[in-house]
């Protein structure tokens, strides 16, 4: 996917580089603040996790010279940002006092594996971005960091 940076599709993506980590940092604030269990965090990382879907399109339009690895950023990006809003419901359901997910076995596991996805993009994403240099180096080491972090 080639960047184009006067179309609408193009803003939406460069808009969600900045309001993804923003809406991310205020449910993980909210989640800090008020516990695990809050509904208002949950909801707030779901839209969040709709957000980062963006961003992931966002980042893969800086590997074009790699498409094999845009491929894979892409599917984890996906998975990961699946597993955010996963992660927002069962926070969701369990403020009303329903059975956390994490703590079930069978299909209830899923969200664990999809929850891994986000980071593991991050650092596969910000290494490549430090590798190729498509990007200031700071970013590169902030997508790192992030990943590592989470």
């Amino acid at each position: 996917m080639t960047p184009n940076p006067r179309s609408p599709v193009d803003r939406l993506l460069t808009i969600s580089l900045m309001l993804a980590p923003a809406v991310t940092l205020i449910s993980s604030l909210l989640f800090a603040a008020r516990g695990w269990d809050d509904g208002t965090a949950g909801a707030i990382q779901v839209v969040a996790g709709v957000l980062d879907m963006l961003l992931v399109m966002a980042l893969v339009t800086h590997l074009n010279d790699r498409p094999r690895l845009a491929v894979v950023a892409l599917g984890l990006g996906a998975l990961g940002a699946g597993g955010w809003v996963a992660y927002g419901i069962n926070t969701i359901e369990t403020s009303y006092g329903n059975v956390d997910l994490v703590d079930l076995t069978g299909a209830a596991t899923i969200i664990k594996p999809l929850g891994l996805c986000w980071p593991a993009m991050l650092v596969l994403v910000g290494a490549t971005f430090l590798r190729s240099r498509p990007v200031p180096l700071p970013c590169g080491l902030g997508i790192v960091l992030a990943g590592a972090l989470l």
